[in-house]
């Protein structure tokens, strides 16, 4: 950067003309790591979900050994999961044609230019060409989905002619299931209501008579919730390793997986491994009450 002061006519005044020289350079753009997609319904099979946590032994060795980082365990996680889920297919719509999923690609595409664009104008260029795209895609997909189910009725009504019904009961599970089931309110004998008022009567009738039951003022009502919920000790011990064993095993499937790249089911399915190699990693963590710097990126 090149500043220079230019000095004018004497207006009385002491500011003067400051003229500038400055270079800007576009800052470096990220480019996201693509993450692996494994085969994890594959861990739902007891054979396969045992085969795993042996290649997870095998590929995490000593399980008892303290220098063992989250590094190792995390590449073993990888390591093994490739070798014994391997890759997900993808798995595509069956009334997609493939001109509909040409399209779907070249929206991919496009995103992707306008991740990279440089200039506010390129953006907004391929921004342009991008909503085209989109909307061609809905367009296109909305088209193939009629004829899908066309072609479905059509051969439904084909088979009812001539008497298919094993053929016909076949077409008609492909819609599913879509009977709403509603839950009926009924009188203390057992009888259905079926009418708004005798509903609303039969809850009228309900909440009196459960009236007496509950706390009538504020010291009532504490010293219920106080039997109800007695205070509990809670331990400031290092964790165990059956308490870790439980809280992987706690982990919900179908979640999104971090910057390791590790989803929550290899971690899940992998417990009776894992636990025990987590378990000086994290009574290290808790007595010096720091956490890995891994695990504070989110």
């Amino acid at each position: 950067m090149d500043v220079k002061a230019r000095r004018g006519a004497d207006i009385d005044s002491d500011h003067q003309l400051l003229v500038g020289t400055f270079s800007l350079r576009p800052a470096a753009i990220k480019k996201k790591k693509a993450t692996s997609k494994y085969n994890i319904a594959r861990l739902q099979n007891q054979a396969t979900s045992e085969a795993y946590n042996l290649a997870l032994r095998s590929n995490i060795g000593d399980v008892n050994n303290i220098a063992t980082s989250w590094e190792s365990i995390a590449q073993a996680c990888k390591q093994s999961a490739q070798t014994i889920l391997g890759q997900a297919v993808e798995r595509r719509k069956p009334w997609i044609s493939e001109s509909t999923w040409s399209e779907i690609t070249n929206r991919k595409i496009l995103k992707n230019r306008m991740e990279v664009a440089r200039t506010p104008s390129e953006k907004a260029a391929v921004k342009a060409e991008y909503k085209r795209s989109a909307a061609n895609v809905k367009q296109l997909t909305r088209i193939d989905r009629e004829i899908y189910y066309n072609n479905i009725a059509d051969e439904a009504e084909r088979a009812s002619n001539v008497g298919n019904m094993r053929q016909v009961y076949a077409i008609k599970k492909l819609g599913g299931n879509n009977i709403r089931s509603t839950a009926t309110i009924k009188d203390k004998h057992g009888a259905d209501l079926t009418t708004p008022t005798e509903q609303l009567n039969r809850w009228r009738e309900f909440f009196v008579e459960n009236q007496a039951t509950l706390p009538h003022n504020e010291h009532t009502a504490r010293s219920t919730l106080s039997r109800r919920n007695p205070r509990r000790d809670i331990s400031t011990q290092p964790p165990t390793s059956d308490e870790i064993k439980s809280a992987l095993e706690s982990l919900r499937n179908g979640k999104s997986s971090g910057p390791d790249d590790i989803p929550a089911e290899l971690l899940k399915y992998g417990s009776p491994i894992l636990a025990e190699a987590l378990t000086p990693i994290i009574r290290n963590a808790w007595v010096s009450e720091q956490i890995l710097n891994s695990w504070k990126k989110v």
